[in-house]
């Protein structure tokens, strides 16, 4: 076909498309028409209505069934369309006569990734990479699986390798500030999300991490200065107004904390980390009433926060409302496992209802977590002080002093044990420290 009938044509398919006569002029098409179709149908897909472009690729597929371009097309309208069900079929049809096509695996992985099939998300971007190891992309996505997973180890070598291939993608050495963060390895996350802010200094997520990490390392006043700086690019941006507020509270400046989460739920009502973080400053207040209230619309928001359940857990643990609490404790720990003191709130409420080997297993399993929790050591006592296991009670009460030697409450704990063992001598030197303490 001539150039000049080429783009006759084009403007044909176009014009069709305008009128709402698209299904007429295709069916008017034949076997010659297909490559035109197909030049005109991917930059449907990729720019405009992926409908018309499903269109497009059925009629080829009249024409040419064993089209594999056209299948792999019409798998990708789908995609965009979010039909899930009909993308796979394209795409798995395209792999049966050619299993090795990289781009298949690479949709396949997405679409499984969005239903949240991760094992077989997983798979497909393994099967991108042994079809084409230097691109970044599966290897940042499996990055991206992992970190969801909370296996940050495995998240952190494969964003590592996607970093190797694209040093300079900015999405890509964000999440990998991101998988640091959770890893806890703060120095290493700062350096790279400062070398990220030299590049974009509007950059108002990377702004508001650096600020979290300066209030990990306690520098209230730095992460204050950081935050103000994003203030300034976004002045109603309810998450900022929210990280303000926190700060400002660390700062022992709490009517501004308060103000800020107030203005940050005016400016966005559906903010559920501002209800959130005022339930918190309210508890702190001991106004549980309003943080109960709070904590109730932040759960309404997002259901599956594991923090908002734990926190009612909490306070219906301090009301009595023992199936309440359970219910809410056991939804924090589901949610997310991976955090120490979840579990150390559980096995409270195990020790108050008199099960005290499974309130172990709940302190036992949180110091997976958080090693260096002395709370965790301290309820892992009473636990073991409870199913009369003394010496084993005495030296886990022993590690949570080593930890938190000022805390009189563990003395007081480990008279408590003493005096169960008979040890009333060393007991009473417990309870005088205790008291010292108070």
């Amino acid at each position: 076909m001539e150039e000049k009938e080429e783009i006759s044509k084009i403007k044909e398919i176009l014009n069709a498309i305008k009128d709402g006569k698209i299904d007429e002029f295709l069916k008017n098409v034949n076997y010659d028409d297909i490559p035109i179709l197909e030049k005109v149908g991917i930059l449907i897909n990729l720019y405009s209505d992926p409908n018309y472009a499903k269109k497009i690729f059925e009629r080829i597929l009249d024409l040419e069934p064993e089209n594999l371009s056209a299948k792999y097309s019409l798998g990708f309208a789908y995609f965009r369309l979010e039909n899930w069900d009909k993308s796979l079929f394209y795409f798995q049809e395209v792999l049966k006569k050619d299993p090795t096509n990289s781009a298949c695996w690479q949709e396949i992985g997405i679409i499984q990734m969005k239903l949240g099939e991760y094992k077989k998300a997983i798979e497909a971007f393994n099967k991108v990479i042994e079809y084409s190891p230097f691109n970044a992309l599966p290897y940042f996505q499996l990055a991206y699986i992992y970190s969801r997973l909370q296996n940050y180890e495995e998240a952190l070598k494969y964003i590592d390798r996607a970093i190797e291939l694209r040093p300079k993608d900015i999405k890509i050495l964000k999440e990998k500030a991101d998988i640091l963060i959770n890893l806890q390895q703060y120095e290493e996350a700062l350096s790279l999300l400062q070398k990220i802010i030299e590049e974009n200094p509007q950059d108002i997520e990377t702004l508001l991490n650096i600020s979290f990490i300066f209030c990990q390392f306690k520098k209230y006043d730095v992460a204050l200065k950081v935050v103000n700086q994003a203030l300034k690019l976004a002045p109603t941006d309810s998450k900022i107004l929210v990280t303000k507020g926190y700060i400002l509270g660390k700062l022992g400046r709490t009517k501004e904390e308060l103000n800020y989460y107030e203005r940050a739920i005016k400016l966005n009502p559906n903010d559920w980390q501002a209800y959130f973080n005022q339930g918190v400053l309210y508890y702190e207040l001991q106004e549980k009433e309003k943080a109960f209230s709070s904590f109730e619309k932040a759960l309404k928001l997002n259901p599956n926060a594991d923090e908002v359940h734990h926190n009612l857990g909490i306070l219906y643990l301090e009301k009595k409302e023992g199936e309440k609490a359970y219910y809410h404790l056991l939804k924090a720990v589901q949610l997310n496992p991976r955090v120490g003191n979840y579990w150390y709130s559980l096995g409270l409420f195990y020790l108050e209802t008199g099960d005290a080997k499974t309130a172990y297993q709940c302190f036992d399993e949180g110091l997976k977590y958080d090693f260096d929790s002395y709370l965790l050591f301290s309820g892992k006592a009473l636990a073991l002080k409870e199913l009369n296991r003394l010496e084993e009670a005495l030296r886990f009460i022993n590690e949570a002093i080593t930890i938190n030697p000022n805390n009189p409450q563990l003395w007081y704990d480990k008279g408590e044990i003493l005096e169960k063992m008979g040890r009333k001598e060393e007991a009473n030197e417990c309870f005088k420290k205790a008291k010292e303490l108070s």
